[in-house]
């Protein structure tokens, strides 16, 4: 933990919500949805969260997205438009640009290339979250 000054109960609750996020990448992040599900105001939400992690919720959910993208393209044949769809994007087109801002190279790069795997280990969207 990062900030002792909090009580544990909201800690636990940033925990719960980052589990939350990790789960559900898939799905758009809702600061309002987000803060109702963990029974916390949406501004003491956000707050809190960027000291325990050193991002925005937003920043933090878009990682888990890459994340699993980086998984699926090593460890699958899936296409590209299925691979999108299951990180959350509506269309490749977009997926391939975020990726490709983020990492470099395209994702038929990425997955071509296992030199390229090596950013799934050393998170490289994420700067001090790690990728376990």
């Amino acid at each position: 933990m990062k900030n002792s000054t909090y009580k544990k109960a909201d800690l636990e609750k940033i925990k719960s919500l980052k589990n939350l996020l990790t789960q559900n990448f898939k799905h758009p992040a809702n600061v309002e949805l987000l803060s109702r599900a963990i029974q916390m105001n949406d501004h003491k939400m956000q707050e809190l969260f960027k000291v325990e992690t050193g991002c925005t919720i937003y920043r933090f959910h878009f990682i888990e997205r890459m994340k699993e993208a980086c998984r699926l393209l090593i460890d699958t044949d899936e296409l590209l438009k299925n691979i999108s769809g299951m990180v959350g994007y509506k269309n490749a087109t977009s997926f391939i640009n975020a990726f490709k801002d983020v990492y470099g190279v395209t994702p038929d790069e990425y997955r071509k290339d296992p030199v390229n795997h090596m950013y799934c280990k050393v998170e490289k969207v994420a700067g001090t979250i790690s990728n376990n």
